[in-house]
């Protein structure tokens, strides 16, 4: 029986970054859009960001946490 080991490279590797918003700021999720925007998330690999911030919901940023990906969104 065969084994192949999976090495991550560079390239492989992302963080996401999370910037608490204001209580005040009164816009909703751009994932779900079922509850208020809690959070200004980017995904970050091999020291390039994402275009785009996106404001999220709890929820969402609870879904990128445990699972990697928030509901709504596809990540590339």
């Amino acid at each position: 029986m065969a084994s192949t080991g999976i090495s991550a490279t560079l390239q492989d590797v992302s963080t996401h970054v999370f910037s608490e918003l204001p209580a005040e700021l009164k816009q909703s999720c751009e994932a779900c859009q079922n509850g208020p925007a809690a959070y200004r998330w980017m995904k970050q690999q091999t020291g390039v960001m994402e275009g785009r911030n996106r404001l999220i919901c709890r929820v969402c940023a609870s879904l990128i946490v445990l699972v990697g990906k928030p509901c709504g969104l596809r990540l590339r």
